[in-house]
């Protein structure tokens, strides 16, 4: 949290994230296995970019997530810290974070909240920490975080996004259909 003006009466920010999601998010398409004598030569997803895209939303519905200094270190992991899943597919210009939240500042007199307000970032411009290059897709056998960064300063003049991207590892077992 940043420090706050010596002579203020201000004691603390908080800030109460009322939705989170990504959307723009394709979730239907065809999986092709290609195999031989049961070893996998090739998989592919695919998927028309002309189908519907889908919402994942990251708080349910009509609950908030407040954030304050007791809380602040705390990692919001949606889904119960479970993994979400998706096809891997390229990222377009639709494809986003959406952020609502608003902030409510604590004085030593009270305390008064600011009007909601709402960001769109997209996610093919999120910088992924360490090379400075973005995700453009989700590919196959990936892993990706994205995290948020809030500092709450008045109307909240700093949410910051990065991603961070590694293999999920490779599993070995059979099948047979």
């Amino acid at each position: 949290y940043p420090a706050i003006e010596a002579g203020s009466n201000i004691t603390y920010y908080e800030v109460v994230l009322k939705s989170m999601k990504v959307s723009g998010i394709h979730r239907q398409g065809t999986y092709t296995v290609t195999s031989n004598n049961q070893n996998i030569n090739n998989h592919v997803w695919t998927y028309d970019p002309s189908t519907p895209t889908a919402d994942i939303e990251y708080l349910a519905a009509g609950s908030t997530r407040s954030l304050n200094p007791g809380n602040v270190d705390t990692p919001y992991e949606p889904n119960d810290g479970h993994a979400i899943y998706v096809m891997p597919q390229n990222l377009d210009n639709n494809a986003k974070f959406t952020i609502e939240y608003l902030v409510v500042t604590h004085t030593t007199s009270g305390q008064s909240t600011g009007t909601v307000k709402s960001i769109d970032v997209q996610l093919n411009t999120i910088n992924l920490v360490g090379s400075g290059s973005t995700i453009t897709q989700w590919q196959t056998n990936k892993k990706i975080v994205y995290n948020i960064h809030i500092t709450p300063v008045h109307e909240l003049n700093g949410i910051q996004f990065s991603a961070t991207e590694e293999e999920w590892g490779t599993v070995n077992g059979d099948f047979s259909i």
